[in-house]
């Protein structure tokens, strides 16, 4: 396992958590997101338009050129090299060549974006501050807004297939949907905390 966080700061665990280690990513600008697609392969992502990539379990980073200087915040890449990168002011960067060139898209939106996921190629979701949260069904050519009449921050989603997510947010909030987002019921979540992340 993985963890990124200020300075430049990686550390790695091969022993379920027991120890870690840091590991050299050559930055100090703090990182935000680390997505692994299998033992070897990883990123990480972060301020000043920090993308960095390793083919060798984290013992060597390399920076990638993804032409921004603004804050990234989320990464999600497939096995394939498909991916994607989110970030401030709706920024949103694709990449098919597993992070070695990154294109500009619109997720049409300059809200803070937290998180983005791909449970299926075509199939897409972004979440971000004051309610966003956008939705694709053509691989990201085009994105949609999602009706969840909320405006608090939006932090973290998770779909488990093409139907069934959920989001979690500021004061507690948590969304879950069971059509794809067609429409998303609010949850109980017995907290008014800032909730950042889940996992399914």
């Amino acid at each position: 396992g993985w963890v990124v966080g200020k300075r430049g700061v990686i550390l790695q665990t091969g022993d379920g958590g027991t120890n870690w280690s840091a590991q050299v990513s050559n930055t100090a600008d703090s990182l935000r997101s680390v997505r692994f697609t299998d033992a070897r392969h990883g990123w990480a992502v972060g301020g000043e338009g920090t993308v960095l990539r390793t083919e060798d379990a984290g013992q060597t980073w390399a920076a990638c050129t993804a032409n921004t200087t603004g804050t990234l915040s989320a990464i999600r890449i497939q096995s394939s090299g498909h991916g994607w990168v989110a970030g401030e002011n709706g920024r949103l960067l694709e990449t098919a060549d597993a992070g070695g060139t990154w294109a500009a898209r619109s997720a049409g939106t300059d809200e803070i974006l937290t998180s983005v996921t791909f449970p299926d190629p075509r199939s897409g979701w972004l979440t971000g501050w004051n309610g966003t949260l956008r939705r694709t069904t053509d691989g990201g050519v085009t994105w949609t807004e999602q009706i969840t009449n909320q405006v608090e921050n939006l932090w973290s989603l998770a779909f488990v297939d093409g139907q069934h997510g959920w989001v979690v947010g500021d004061g507690g909030t948590i969304l879950h949907t069971v059509d794809g987002g067609t429409s998303w019921t609010n949850q109980t979540a017995g907290t008014e905390a800032d909730l950042f992340s889940l996992s399914f």
